[in-house]
């Protein structure tokens, strides 16, 4: 799992080409320490289809705040730039994975739609 900067934020998250799982989280919470290594755990699962970050909400509290994070942990869901799901809470494996399952779903349609931005920006130059 990739710790992210803010100096990281826009290369890693914002300009991906693939579905980016950002976690929010603190050192002083529980939850949290529960999460993180059960994520690094499944992360392998889901390779080539989730890019697994995480980023200390206390350490960079703007890009938190900015994205309107409330509540540690929380995990949120990027697609090319965009926002496109959100978890809030600690979650049992399984009940992850179908969540992840959903994201995954949903974020298909975004790829394919970018991915169809390109070819049209491609034929017209």
């Amino acid at each position: 799992m990739l710790e992210l900067a803010s100096k990281d934020w826009d290369e890693t998250v914002l300009r991906s080409s693939g579905l980016t799982l950002v976690e929010f989280w603190a050192p002083w919470c529980p939850w949290c320490r529960r999460l993180t290594p059960l994520l690094k755990e499944i992360e392998e699962d889901y390779k080539g289809r989730i890019i697994f970050t995480s980023l200390n909400s206390e350490d960079y509290p703007d890009i938190s705040s900015q994205y309107g994070v409330m509540s540690l942990p929380t995990m949120k869901f990027f697609c090319k730039g965009r926002e496109v799901g959100e978890l809030i809470g600690y979650m049992p494996e399984e009940k992850l994975k179908q969540e992840f399952a959903k994201m995954i779903s949903r974020s298909q349609e975004c790829i394919i739609q970018s991915s169809q931005v390109s070819v049209a920006k491609t034929d017209t130059d």
